[in-house]
């Protein structure tokens, strides 16, 4: 389970790391970066409230994959204005 829950924090991390660098965007230009803070937040967040009263496991992977699903379709099919969906889940320039 925790090899499931480390899985799923360690693609959000990648997710942000790819929009920081470029490589895939939410469609809305500086407004990306907004996006990406309030991932990170979350994850700290999330994790701050597992550590401090030991919520049950299941409870917070559900948690996680429900951010992540939402962060891939914000990737994918409900992107911004500025950068309509064309298809590709990386940006081309």
């Amino acid at each position: 389970m925790k090899r499931l829950l480390a899985f799923e924090i360690l693609i959000l991390i990648i997710i942000v790391i790819l929009n920081v660098m470029n490589y895939i965007t939410y469609g809305h230009g500086l407004g990306d970066v907004y996006i990406d803070i309030v991932i990170i937040f979350s994850i700290l967040f999330i994790w701050l409230i597992y550590t401090i009263t030991k919520v049950n496991i299941k409870l917070i992977m559900t948690i996680y994959f429900l951010l992540l699903v939402l962060i891939i379709f914000k990737i994918t099919l409900y992107r911004g204005s500025e950068y309509k969906w064309n298809g590709n889940i990386f940006y081309n320039n």
